[in-house]
């Protein structure tokens, strides 16, 4: 098997990876769970920043970051905290955002993903949108 991983290596604030390149043509991905496979060492800081737009067309953004401890929304904007990463191992970061749009910002509803930048020293396996939330494959029994 062939498989490509995308390597962010220095400082979380110089080096990112943006989706669209260009950042003016929008994504419009229409599917509710975003998967983010990405491998992050110890130490390091990871930042994601989401655009969405809602049902009413307005354009807000999520950052979820390693770096924030404490939680905080405005109406366009929403910090959120990753506390449960895990280090040096590849995991997929599961984002529902339908839940995320409909949470934060007053009942807005969710109609697509437009942006993402990746600000980290991490590598990054794959970036995918689903329909419906994906099995968990660790056993809680």
């Amino acid at each position: 098997m062939k498989g490509f991983v995308y390597s962010l290596e220095g400082s979380s604030q110089t080096h990112r990876m943006q989706l669209p390149k260009d950042g003016k043509t929008p994504l419009v991905l229409i599917q509710k769970f975003l998967v983010l496979q990405v491998n992050v060492p110890s130490g390091k800081d990871f930042s994601t920043e989401l655009v969405v737009t809602d049902q009413g067309h307005l354009k807000r953004r999520l950052y979820l970051s390693t770096v924030h401890k404490e939680f905080s929304a405005t109406p366009l904007h929403a910090r959120i905290p990753l506390t449960c990463l895990r280090r040096n191992t590849w995991c997929n970061l599961c984002i529902d955002l339908s839940s995320f749009t409909t949470e934060l910002f007053r009942g807005a509803a969710f109609l697509s993903l437009d942006g993402i930048i990746i600000s980290a020293c991490c590598k990054v396996r794959r970036i995918f949108t689903m329909r419906t939330e994906p099995a968990d494959p660790v056993d809680r029994g």
